[in-house]
């Protein structure tokens, strides 16, 4: 069996645990879950994490991060984060000399 470190361990189990639960999601058309519904699952997922965590997509646009990632640069400062790319973020954060 891997040994994990706690953290990594942890992460792994959240996401895990995360993925089994959207499995078992009903399946008649009128029980499936909307794409809102689904982000909100993800959203709680990552944010029981204890560790920061921001996700991005293949565009590199922020989609959702969690509350230990709001302590962060570039992540504490207010504003419109999500749907903006990492450049976009840490440009403004040069801007602001928080880099």
């Amino acid at each position: 069996m891997l040994a994990l470190p706690g953290a990594a361990a942890l992460l792994l189990g959240t996401l895990l645990l995360g993925r089994t639960v959207m499995r078992r999601l009903p399946g008649s058309e009128s029980e499936r879950q909307t794409p809102d519904v689904m982000q909100g699952c993800q959203q709680a997922a990552i944010g029981a994490l204890p560790l920061s965590v921001a996700l991005y997509d293949s565009h590199d646009r922020l989609l959702m991060f969690n509350e230990a990632a709001k302590d962060m640069v570039p992540y504490r400062y207010r504003g419109k984060l999500i749907g903006q790319t990492f450049e976009t973020i840490i440009r403004r954060c040069l801007q602001r000399g928080a880099i």
